[in-house]
């Protein structure tokens, strides 16, 4: 069983899903009037984003806060100088931005859709059938930073459950 020392990284200045959304265009170049309905990444590094118009756009998020060349983990949040530590010693990269003392995470492939139902709703929704729903409002970027965090939370926990 493998344990994990705490990580002491440093907090980002930006989530990285609030770095992604905010690539994110709003319409499409070929048919303004269409509008995103499916956001999809594997990690907080890349994805793509559906427009109802059928046409698909491959997002690119700002650049990243981090020392040029330094990697950080999408779950523990521990870097290439700040890495885990267990009996069996320091983690290495299994992805570029998944450690390997969180391996277990790696299936989890969380989807970014928008609900247009009633009101606009961001949608989390994991292959796991776990989802997390957050409805559009004027507090923005704090609706990310709710919805990055409901991402980890989500990913930390398939990890500590493997652990056992």
């Amino acid at each position: 069983m493998m344990r994990r020392a705490p990580s002491l990284a440093a907090p980002r200045v930006a989530p990285a899903t609030q770095a992604l959304a905010a690539a994110v265009p709003s319409r499409c170049k070929e048919h303004p009037a269409a509008r995103p309905v499916d956001i999809r990444f594997h990690s907080p590094s890349t994805g793509t984003v559906t427009f109802d118009c059928g046409c698909v756009a491959v997002v690119t998020p700002h650049p990243d806060p981090l020392p040029q060349g330094e990697r950080e983990c999408r779950v523990c949040g521990c870097t290439d100088r700040n890495a885990c530590t267990s009996e069996e010693g320091p983690c290495f990269w299994l992805e570029e931005t998944l450690c390997s003392a969180c391996a277990a995470a790696a299936d989890h492939v969380v989807s970014m859709t928008i609900d247009w139902t009633t009101v606009r709703t961001d949608v989390a929704t994991c292959r796991c059938g776990w989802s997390y729903r957050e409805v559009r409002g004027l507090d923005h970027l704090d609706r990310w930073a709710r919805m990055d965090a409901a991402i980890k939370a989500h990913w930390q926990a398939v990890v500590a459950e493997a652990a056992r």
